[in-house]
């Protein structure tokens, strides 16, 4: 009897502990954290470069929400995300991490397309983690 309940036990309780750590449906993954935290610091960033653009505060939200409509969330749901990955810091970590990363890599592309004499354009990543890149010539070739 007592192997019985200790079979109990400790499977009720590695059930408990298994689903403590699942995220839940409304909160968005990590990938897609990642990607909407790397716009809104851009977009942030933005308007704190260029501040007689956006005096206002209702400016200011139609930036975030402009970005919320892009990766198609709601404040709630960004706002029920943040929570929950604040209770799990191990993921809040990995996931500015993650953001940290993105932002240095784009920083070091663009630090290396500096002398590039050709306009150019370097493109955000994207969910495969390709990097596009579009160059115009400004001279006429050679022929």
């Amino acid at each position: 009897m007592t192997r019985t309940s200790c079979f109990i036990l400790f499977s009720s309780l590695v059930l408990l502990l298994s689903n403590c750590s699942s995220r839940p449906d409304m909160v968005l993954s990590e990938d897609d954290m990642i990607d909407l935290l790397t716009d809104i610091h851009k977009s942030e960033a933005i308007i704190e470069m260029s501040p007689q653009n956006y005096r206002g505060d209702s400016i200011k939200a139609v930036v975030r929400q402009s970005v919320f409509a892009k990766h198609n969330v709601t404040q709630e749901e960004f706002d029920s995300s943040i929570v929950w990955y604040g209770h799990n810091v191990g993921k809040y970590i990995k996931i500015y991490d993650g953001v940290i990363a993105r932002q240095a890599l784009y920083d070091h592309m663009r630090e290396v397309m500096a002398n590039d004499r050709a306009r150019h354009n370097i493109l955000p990543l994207s969910k495969f983690g390709l990097m596009q890149i579009t160059r115009q010539r400004v001279r006429p070739a050679l022929d």
